[in-house]
């Protein structure tokens, strides 16, 4: 399966707007994240924790989720959040949804846009995540044992430049 994470695959996009109010934790601008591959694009925003938020609707209908009208039927109270904003035109509610929480409604859909998206993620995403998360700790073990081995001859060193020290050039370690 062929990784999507290409720019040939998406478009990131900024998009202006009137604006977001929220009162919890406030949202940074939009992103329009197009797949060419899949012929879907998706409005994407990051909070300050740089938790990435969808809009629900628009996710839903992708995935082919049209009677789902209410988030809490299937999402936890952390997949989601509601937001004023004037992007869409005129101020009003949105349900925002997290990143688990499109992963979590693309395993419930069975349109084949969502069949491909998850099979993505299951084949390509999720293993080329866990291969880097492998990479990236055996290169934190090589660092720290290539820390110990300079250690070692630090402290080897010092304690040669002590027994000079006390016992002259003439001591043989």
């Amino acid at each position: 399966m062929q990784n999507l994470n290409t720019t040939s695959d998406f478009e990131l996009n900024n998009r202006s707007g009137r604006g977001i109010q929220d009162n919890t934790r406030p949202l940074k601008h939009f992103k329009s994240i197009r797949n060419k591959k899949f012929g879907f694009s998706l409005d994407a925003m990051t909070d300050d924790e740089g938790t990435v938020w969808f809009v629900f609707d628009v996710v839903c209908y992708y995935l082919g989720l049209s009677t789902l009208k209410n988030p809490k039927e299937t999402l936890n109270e952390a997949q989601t959040r509601v937001v004023t904003t004037g992007i869409y035109g005129g101020w009003k509610p949105i349900t925002l949804v997290s990143e688990p929480g499109v992963y979590h409604l693309a395993l419930r859909s069975h349109k084949p846009s969502a069949e491909r998206f998850y099979e993505w993620v299951f084949e390509d995403a999720l293993p080329s995540i866990r291969k880097a998360s492998i990479d990236a700790l055996l290169a934190q073990i090589n660092a720290f044992n290539e820390e110990i081995r300079e250690t070692k001859e630090l402290l080897r060193a010092r304690h040669e430049e002590l027994i000079f020290c006390k016992f002259g050039a003439d001591y043989i370690c």
